[in-house]
């Protein structure tokens, strides 16, 4: 999980903490800092012993975005995105995330067998998942192609 923050110093403790609770099984958030002036690397920082989060402070101008840069330090096959605003659940990217890995699991063990077809499938699906997960991060919610 990728956690984007700028200037959220009074929601940090409480997303981590929802966070935390949707994925108790995961051990490992890496939180990227794009230079608040309000503490909120400070205080992320240490929350660390409450919660399994490492921090990236960057300061000035930057060309790659928070997730780009937060994608290489995190250690999961699948990566989440998100921002600390609480805008939208941690929850509902969770879920979203655990289909994409389940899917993926499944293509990979067809491809294992040569089932080129249905593995196709699942790593569309899982694709489909992680595009969803991005939505609901942006509090839309897609049942068809049609919504997009």
């Amino acid at each position: 999980m990728v956690v984007a923050t700028c200037n959220e110093v009074k929601n940090i403790h409480e997303f981590l903490e929802h966070l935390n609770r949707a994925s108790a099984e995961r051990d490992y958030e890496v939180v990227v800092d794009d230079g608040s002036s309000d503490g909120t690397a400070e205080v992320t920082s240490r929350l660390y012993g409450s919660y399994p989060v490492g921090v990236l402070v960057r300061e000035g101008r930057q060309v790659l975005s928070s997730g780009v840069v937060g994608a290489r330090l995190a250690a999961g096959e699948v990566i989440v995105v998100m921002d600390a605003d609480l805008q939208h659940p941690p929850e509902r990217a969770e879920f979203h995330r655990d289909l994409a890995e389940k899917f993926l699991r499944e293509a990979e063990e067809l491809l294992a067998r040569g089932d080129y077809v249905q593995a196709s499938e699942k790593a569309w699906g899982a694709a489909a998942q992680i595009v969803k997960a991005v939505a609901a991060k942006a509090g839309k919610e897609l049942r068809s192609r049609g919504d997009l």
